[in-house]
């Protein structure tokens, strides 16, 4: 339960609430926007990225990645 707790306040609130709607309810960014009132594709773009987001906040709060000393968007392809 303490992870739990620990993973809610490293989310936020939306964070939070976006990844249940997509893990637990199974829901798709479309849905997601459309449960929001927010039906454009610039919304579904903010929801995938922000949703990525909170994956890769979670896999570093259960130990399954590590944080990457140089932001990828900044290396050299």
């Amino acid at each position: 339960m303490l992870r739990l707790n620990r993973a809610e306040r490293e989310l936020g609130a939306d964070g939070s609430a976006l990844v249940h709607d997509v893990l637990v309810h199974g829901l798709t960014m479309d849905q997601v926007g459309q449960r929001r009132g927010l039906r454009t594709q610039r919304w579904n773009e903010y929801f995938s990225r922000r949703f990525r987001e909170c994956l890769d906040r979670l896999a570093l709060l259960y130990g399954f990645a590590t944080e990457h000393p140089i932001p990828v968007k900044s290396l050299p392809r």
